[in-house]
């Protein structure tokens, strides 16, 4: 959004211009996804807006319009680009503290503070787990316990682990161990890793027992295509057909480049076309140079960045070598929607989990732990159900105070 904000913030600020008449014309405005926005986004939204109706403050515009922010406070902030600067100006590569950065987070954002903020730990995608779903929303707020982790995919055992030469029957169906990753990866599996190196690495073992990598390939949509259609970034699929630019008579050799590919989604089954998008563009002597791709990628092994967003239903790896960031290990477990797809390398413990703590989210956060409190203390006094590590979450919250409603997340509709 930065990147072309400066050319139409201009022509934007036009009382004739067709942008400006629109946001003149709107009274609700629904922001997707802010966990990944910045402070200065949300403040450029906010003043275009301002500029667009001509209003004396932005706090006129903030009472003539509604703006409401849909997402999941607890899912990766975007990379810290003011410490990138930082490690670039001193010369080496800095590793990102498990923090949030005060300078560039939404979270500093005076307007997104003073905002009401509304929750409901109900998530369509885990519907079918509704255990798993208990799970992940106390995740959100805090780290689990072992028991807690045990209660969902058992306890750790090393010879119960899988391993190569080892009965599938008599181990965990949770817990392997990385030799296994490349003898149990298919076509349909999909990999999530904590690091970039580890990602390429299992790429490339998949790759060699492909045989097809164009069409037929898993691959992930890394930025937001068609939302209407389910193509959001994160949104995995497979590869149905390639479209190829025409023959140019310039050209020495009859090379075929591909334009577009058509990709059949695992979340809603639809199939549409992914064409060339401006990736990139830079400004010299008064000339603009840009650079187009198709905003694809494998998908046999993903980040958990680039996963942010997307819903796998199909058999899923996870290998957390080392969780560096918030909301890491929440994001690669949250993208699965049973637990019984699960297998993990390695095993988990409480340090595995880092959650995203944000100023102003404090009373909602509060919300799980209070209701596993509850659930713990019926269970004590001999009531009947399942155990407190366990117990279902309720359809809904009681609200902390009049102005507090349930609201479901959007990222739970993916």
């Amino acid at each position: 959004m930065a990147h072309y904000a400066a050319p139409s913030w201009v022509t934007a600020r036009s009382e004739l211009h067709p942008k400006s008449e629109a946001i003149r014309n709107t009274d609700v405005f629904i922001l997707d996804e802010f966990s990944m926005m910045t402070d200065v986004e949300l403040s450029l939204i906010l003043m275009r807006i301002f500029h667009a109706g001509s209003y004396r403050s932005l706090e006129d515009a903030l009472k003539d319009k509604l703006v409401i922010l849909v997402g999941n406070h607890a899912q990766l902030p975007p990379v810290c680009k003011c410490q990138r600067r930082a490690a670039k100006a001193e010369g080496y590569m800095l590793d990102l503290p498990p923090s949030i950065c005060a300078a560039c987070h939404i979270a500093s954002n005076p307007y997104f503070l003073a905002a009401p903020k509304f929750r409901l730990p109900v998530s369509v995608r885990h519907a079918a787990d509704p255990i798993y779903a208990a799970f992940l929303d106390r995740i959100r707020s805090r780290p689990p316990t072992q028991a807690e982790i045990d209660a969902v995919f058992g306890a750790y055992e090393p010879n119960a682990i899988l391993a190569p030469g080892r009965d599938p029957a008599s181990c965990s169906p949770h817990y392997i161990t990385p030799e296994m990753v490349p003898l149990l990866v298919t076509a349909s599996t999909t990999v999530l890793c904590t690091h970039v190196a580890d990602a390429k690495a299992h790429n490339h073992v998949f790759l060699e027992k492909l045989s097809a990598v164009a069409v037929g390939a898993r691959v992930v949509v890394v930025e937001n295509c068609d939302l209407a259609k389910g193509a959001a970034n994160g949104a995995t699929g497979v590869v149905t057909e390639l479209r190829f630019h025409k023959p140019r008579r310039h050209w020495r050799k009859p090379h075929r480049l591909v334009r577009a590919v058509r990709v059949r989604l695992d979340s809603t089954g639809v199939h549409l076309w992914v064409g060339l998008q401006s990736c990139a563009y830079h400004c010299y002597s008064s000339t603009q140079y840009g650079k187009k791709a198709i905003p694809l990628a494998l998908s046999y092994t993903i980040t958990a960045h680039s996963s942010q967003g997307g819903t796998i239903a199909g058999p899923t790896i996870i290998h957390a070598r080392h969780v560096f960031t918030p909301g890491q290990m929440y994001v690669m477990l949250s993208r699965v929607t049973e637990r019984r797809h699960i297998q993990i390398v390695g095993w988990l413990t409480p340090e595995d989990f880092i959650p995203v703590i944000l100023p102003g989210f404090e009373d909602l956060d509060a919300l799980p732990l209070a209701a596993g409190a509850a659930a713990a203390s019926t269970s004590a006094h001999g009531g009947a159900g399942a155990p407190a590590e366990s117990a279902p979450l309720p359809l809904a919250w009681p609200c902390l105070e009049p102005a507090r409603v349930d609201l479901m997340p959007l990222d739970a509709l993916d």
